[in-house]
């Protein structure tokens, strides 16, 4: 039976090649980079393969990135022909081809010659022409370059599940990475989200890796792929560094001396790097440290937030979190909205559908993920995602737009999943919380 599905699938995608090639839908080259992208993504998903994912991980893989490629497409054609060819995304790949000439003679841009807008976009700017520097992709190219870092990222963010979550979860965790439409079609093009998704899964691997004995290797991992994201929005990178705090400091005490001693001093080179990155998450956003945890200190940023982004077809009111009693509309605005009948458009449309069935998901499973939360100290990659997840709900619901909120909720969206997956179904009494690394301790222990 799988011989004959990996032979049906082999004889559809040859056909779908064979029909890309003649009608000169998509360039040739790039039809070659996608061929040569799943062939590397099946290789890679029978490396990673164990005993539990052996029969459904290359496919699911291969599969998955079929399905990012389209969704790369779309947004493409959506940009192009809908919009008119407005957005960020040509202007970076714009920027790209000049930046890719001076690569190409051997000199390195700076920052400043990348162009305007904020270091983060100039840095994006920056990348683009790095990627572009051998050889000039059309933006189309571009798109799917973009598509393939936030690919990479996702495949880490199963990866990073996998190392802490129970076998019984990977194959749902897995799918719903894979094909959940808001990973498939927002960080597809060029541009911040799919930098971040790209190296978030880099983070969120290291950060699982590091719960398993807290080696101090992991660190040097988590802190460059931080840095890096700390250049495109020091914000997320401080979200980050913080919820592994978090994770490592409400999370259950390992056993053995050397992870509990690891673990402590982990916990205080954590809070160390957090004092720098709140110095500047405060000079980004004119906050002021006087004021301490005083919410009040905080008005000024929240106005200013709500006046930038509280404008355009897509802008709402409301949903600012400033009190406990906010947090219900706060997390329905940011995870949940547009609902369907405040969709002004085709893309909205299909953005409030996906936030319903997210919202019809996380009520279905809720009686579950109350019942396990008695054993979350035992699952220190989901506390990590649960702060990651809270921390983003506070911070994104003072923006007041609806399409800001829809396109960045692609940062979000691997940890929400990642709880629902894993808390969200029934979990044996027995079941070895740690995932892989529980099963290589096992075999290491029992080599037979």
């Amino acid at each position: 039976m799988r011989q004959d599905i990996v032979l049906g699938a082999g004889a559809g995608l040859t056909a779908l090649i064979a029909f890309t090639l003649t009608s000169g839908a998509v360039p040739v080259h790039l039809v070659v980079f996608a061929v040569v992208g799943l062939a590397v993504t099946y290789l890679v998903g029978k490396a990673m393969a164990t005993e539990v994912d052996r029969s459904w991980l290359p496919g699911l893989l291969v599969a998955g990135l079929v399905a990012k490629l389209a969704g790369s497409w779309a947004r493409y054609f959506v940009l192009v022909e809908v919009y008119g060819g407005v957005g960020d995304a040509l202007g970076y790949h714009s920027r790209g081809l000049r930046l890719a000439e001076l690569f190409r003679s051997l000199r390195v841009p700076t920052l400043d010659e990348a162009g305007f807008g904020s270091t983060g976009t100039r840095f994006i700017s920056w990348l683009t022409g790095l990627v572009y520097a051998p050889y000039e992709p059309e933006p189309l190219g571009g798109f799917w370059l973009y598509s393939f870092i936030a690919f990479a990222g996702t495949v880490l963010f199963y990866a990073a599940l996998r190392r802490s979550l129970p076998p019984s979860t990977w194959r749902r965790s897995l799918i719903m990475l894979m094909f959940w439409p808001t990973l498939l079609y927002w960080p597809s093009s060029i541009g911040k989200e799919a930098f971040i998704l790209g190296f978030g899964g880099l983070v969120a691997y290291g950060a699982a890796r590091l719960f398993e004995q807290y080696r101090l290797s992991w660190l040097l991992v988590i802190g460059a792929a931080t840095a890096l994201i700390a250049v495109v929005r020091i914000h997320v990178a401080a979200l980050f560094a913080g919820s592994i705090v978090v994770g490592m400091l409400v999370s259950a005490a390992p056993r053995g001396t050397g992870p509990r001693s690891r673990r402590y001093l982990l916990m205080a080179a954590g809070f160390a790097a957090l004092i720098p990155l709140a110095a500047l998450v405060s000079a980004r956003f004119g906050i002021d440290p006087a004021g301490g945890l005083d919410p009040s200190a905080l008005e000024p940023v929240l106005n200013e937030v709500a006046r930038t982004t509280g404008q355009g077809g897509s802008a709402v009111q409301g949903g600012v979190i400033r009190s406990i009693a906010d947090v219900p509309a706060g997390i329905l605005k940011v995870l949940f909205r547009p609902l369907p009948y405040e969709a002004a458009n085709v893309q909205m449309l299909l953005a409030s559908i996906e936030g319903v069935a997210l919202l019809l998901l996380v009520v279905a499973r809720t009686p579950w993920m109350l019942g396990n939360l008695r054993r979350l100290r035992r699952f220190p990659y989901l506390i990590f995602a649960g702060t990651f997840a809270a921390g983003f709900v506070v911070a994104w619901s003072a923006i007041l737009n609806l399409g800001i909120i829809a396109r960045q909720r692609a940062l979000v969206i691997p940890f929400v999943l990642a709880l629902v997956a894993g808390l969200g179904w029934p979990l044996a009494a027995d079941e070895e919380p740690t995932g892989e690394a529980a099963t290589e301790r096992q075999n290491a222990l029992n080599p037979t």
